[in-house]
């Protein structure tokens, strides 16, 4: 912001103001010169009054265009320095493990067992998604854990890797146990599923690699899933997992280990 374009835009905002009340004192003049000399004076008192006009608006910038203009570089450093601080933390590898029952699909998935024998019943399976925070870093290698399941009772599948939703290979030994988060990307990944019926008493983990004990008595679970990458900090989040007593699985999370 340079001097001259403040002092004019002082002058605009300003002019109409300081004009009336310029124009009040030459016209408070103008009416006490006896009125036989009105005519004759009437010139110099409206030269008077832009004059007047003129040195108070100009008077009054010299004091006030300064100031505006240090308040504006302050603001202006201040803006800068936020752009700053915002593009450092952008530019930090950061994951986060997140969950959102609450919009169903992926992080809520519903299907038939078996499409050709409905009769059979539905399956529901839950997943979270694990977001790379930073706009700006690629994190590499990352893996997802199920790292701990409380109570443990020797289950000897923790800690075990999970599944990447679409992760579909023709063979089973080829499931991907790592990926890549580009800047601002997620994955989702596939945590737990059951038949829901009262039949069906296990719990499934969707554990990678292939051929891993993954099924649980039906009980009520503490799971820690740790997400971590290549020079990033690992973190962690904690759900409890649950079946109620129509045999539905349930899915909740608890917050960070």
């Amino acid at each position: 912001m340079c001097v001259v374009t403040e002092t004019w835009r002082f002058i605009r905002d300003h002019v109409f103001v300081e004009g009336l009340f310029a124009f009040a004192i030459a016209l408070a003049a103008f009416l006490l010169i006896p009125s036989a000399n009105r005519i004759d004076n009437a010139l110099p008192a409206i030269i008077l009054g832009l004059v007047g006009v003129i040195g108070i608006v100009f008077f009054r910038a010299l004091i006030v265009v300064p100031v505006l203009l240090d308040n504006q570089r302050f603001i202006d450093i201040e803006a800068v320095q936020n752009d700053r601080d915002k593009l450092a933390a952008q530019a930090v590898p950061r994951l986060e493990i997140q969950y959102w029952p609450g919009i169903g699909f992926p992080f809520i998935d519903d299907w038939l067992k078996d499409k050709e024998t409905p009769e059979l019943g539905m399956c529901r399976g839950y997943r979270v998604r694990v977001h790379n925070l930073s706009k700006i870093v690629t994190i590499r290698t990352v893996r997802v854990w199920l790292q701990d399941i409380q109570p443990s009772n020797g289950i000897r599948l923790i800690p075990c890797r999970l599944h990447q939703m679409h992760d579909n290979p023709i063979l089973v030994t080829e499931f991907a146990l790592e990926f890549d988060l580009h800047a601002d990307g997620y994955q989702d990944v596939d945590v737990v599923w059951k038949e829901t019926s009262l039949n069906w008493r296990e719990i499934h983990v969707w554990s990678v690699p292939y051929g891993l004990p993954n099924r649980l008595p039906q009980l009520d679970y503490n799971f820690t899933i740790v997400a971590e990458g290549e020079d990033v900090v690992p973190c962690n989040k904690q759900f409890k997992v649950s079946v109620d007593t129509e045999g539905l699985l349930h899915f909740d999370e608890l917050g960070i280990g």
